[in-house]
């Protein structure tokens, strides 16, 4: 077992050359993280606590749990880059 280390990484979730979307997917492909939660896994997302129960995530924000999972990221830029990610999509289906 290796040691690791506790202090946290920051995400870059203000990068002018990538979309949330892609910051997301590249975190998750750096970590080998799939989209599947757990039973125990909503726990992990602020979204049930802030809007109810009753939210659907998608499989970019189911993602981005899995990121914060790995508590290796501060929460801080998790939610900036989650925020980030939810205004490019309502701009995007605003487009579309």
């Amino acid at each position: 077992m290796t040691k690791q280390s506790t202090e946290q990484l920051t995400i870059h979730w203000d990068n002018p050359n990538l979309d949330a979307e892609s910051i997301i997917r590249e975190l998750a492909k750096q970590h080998a993280l799939k989209s599947q939660l757990d039973d125990g896994d909503r726990s992990h997302s602020d979204l049930p606590r802030i809007v109810g129960e009753d939210v659907t995530l998608d499989d970019v924000e189911k993602l981005l749990v899995n990121i914060a999972k790995l508590q290796r990221y501060r929460e801080l830029d998790i939610s900036k880059l989650h925020a980030r990610y939810l205004r490019e999509l309502k701009l995007k289906q605003n487009h579309d």
